[in-house]
């Protein structure tokens, strides 16, 4: 190479560096007058407490104690149905039938689980081998099995 070359080379990289430097400045300038210009507005929303369930539950499940805790829900994103700390007891769930599954996080409902004073609690308890049969005991007959199709097992 000759001098030539490598004197054109090193304007060329020089000129090239200090464009990359301006367009950095000139980037980051924007970048914090766009920032400052937006709206630093924090609401401050009403919160409630609100039953969720904190390991996934399968249809089938009982509830126990260590699958629910309390969680903080926002007031206007609370649905009639929620278990609202104060209204509802933890204890109102446990030994509950999951009717159909509840990932992590979601709120338990009497609509999701089936309790022992709700319709549907005792063929929600037995397998699902067994829950499309109904069982009848009376007196003149003994045991007796029937098999009814369930349109809503779980």
């Amino acid at each position: 190479m000759t001098l030539k070359n490598i004197i054109l080379l090193l304007i060329a990289l020089g000129t090239a560096g200090m464009t990359a430097m301006f367009a950095n400045n000139w980037i980051s300038s924007e970048r914090a007058a766009f920032l400052a210009s937006a709206p630093k507005q924090v609401t401050e929303t009403a919160t409630v407490e609100v039953l969720v369930v904190n390991a996934e539950l399968k249809a089938g499940n009982f509830v126990r104690k260590d699958n629910l805790k309390w969680q903080p829900w926002p007031e206007e994103g609370s649905a009639e149905v929620y278990a609202l700390k104060g209204q509802r007891d933890i204890k109102d769930f446990i030994g509950a039938v999951v009717r159909t599954s509840i990932m992590p996080g979601q709120p338990i409902t009497t609509v999701r689980s089936s309790t022992r004073e709700t319709v549907g609690f005792w063929p929600l308890s037995f397998s699902r081998a067994v829950a499309p049969f109904r069982f009848l005991l009376t007196r003149h007959q003994g045991f007796q099995v029937s098999f009814f199709p369930v349109t809503r097992l779980i």
